[in-house]
């Protein structure tokens, strides 16, 4: 497969959902959608991809209800022989509330506005860094479709999770009202277990776990027409997720599904609140493979040249 350039295209729903649960209240908060279109690229160790919201699909369009919203996602992975590096950037704008009906009175489903927060702004950018022990499991085959599993294989697979998210609300001060803008840094370490199935030759079935936690660091700046308050605080927090994937790959065609559940939390030292980022999120992709232009498999065989000197040097035993 060194050879091969692989083009995929999937969807899922997995577009940008929180809720923040209080003593008193429990807030919803979603994107407008329900179907997010992900195109990308994949050559050997390396994979670009860039995930959209698409008007045209059905759910997509319901923006006289829920509001508009705008959102892109641009995501790289790094899969080496034992070293996974992925790193993302993540904006969306425009946000309504799920739960509407607990906070207006005779609200209808059916017909009536959401509560939207159109000047709600949500930015990200995470990684994550892992080590996979076994080299029998092939993470190429099951992420990005660079190589085949040929065997049934599992692996012990620890990581850690950094992410910086930027959420605010920049809707313009009235004289009656107030907003918020809220800056979190997080790292978190995840032990974690993937195991590939093989049947049938070329179909594959793999289930993963990660189950982990850490710290998150949190600049909270609320404005008021009487001037700004600014806190900060420092939480342990917590992180769960899990994944399966059934999927068919051949040399020049591959398909499949996946299932990712992820949950993490943490309490907000001394504000009595929750805020929960749980997602229940499915996927279908289709791709295909051509041959690799020339100039990608001269550049990119280089690149490789370069990182095993670099990692030759580095284990090099000393007095040699």
């Amino acid at each position: 497969m060194d050879n091969y350039l692989g083009f995929r295209n999937a969807l899922n729903n997995g577009l940008r959902t929180f809720s923040v649960d209080t003593r008193f209240d429990d807030y919803r908060i979603k994107q407008n959608g329900e179907l997010a279109n992900s195109l990308s690229m994949h050559y050997r160790f390396l994979t670009f991809s860039y995930t959209f919201v698409p008007k045209f699909i059905p759910g997509n369009v319901d923006d006289e209800r829920k509001g508009n919203s705008s959102s892109s996602l641009f995501h790289m992975d790094l899969i080496f022989s034992r070293l996974v590096q992925e790193l993302s950037y993540d904006r969306t704008r425009g946000f309504y509330l799920v739960n509407t009906d607990e906070y207006v009175p005779d609200w209808d489903p059916d017909q009536d506005a959401f509560i939207r927060f159109p000047d709600l702004v949500v930015q990200e950018v995470k990684g994550f860094t892992g080590y996979k022990f076994d080299r029998r499991l092939s993470l190429q085959a099951l992420a990005s479709q660079t190589q085949v599993q040929l065997r049934s294989a599992g692996s012990f697979f620890p990581g850690l999770n950094y992410r910086y998210y930027k959420i605010e609300d920049r809707t313009p001060l009235t004289g009656n009202n107030s907003t918020q803008t809220s800056d979190n840094i997080e790292v978190l370490l995840v032990p974690g277990y993937v195991h590939t199935f093989v049947f049938a030759k070329r179909c594959y079935a793999s289930i993963a776990a990660f189950f982990g936690g850490g710290v998150i660091h949190t600049d909270l700046l609320t404005r008021q027409p009487t001037g700004d308050l600014r806190t900060r605080s420092s939480n342990v927090m917590g992180r769960g997720e899990v994944r399966s994937a059934l999927g068919y790959n051949r040399e020049h065609f591959f398909a499949g599904g996946r299932i990712r559940w992820s949950d993490q939390w943490f309490d907000q030292d001394g504000q009595n609140a929750v805020i929960q980022h749980e997602q229940l999120v499915f996927e279908v992709f289709l791709g295909f493979r051509i041959k690799a232009p020339g100039f990608m498999r001269s550049s990119v065989d280089m690149i490789e040249r370069k990182r095993d000197e670099f990692l030759d040097k580095v284990t090099e035993p000393p007095g040699r």
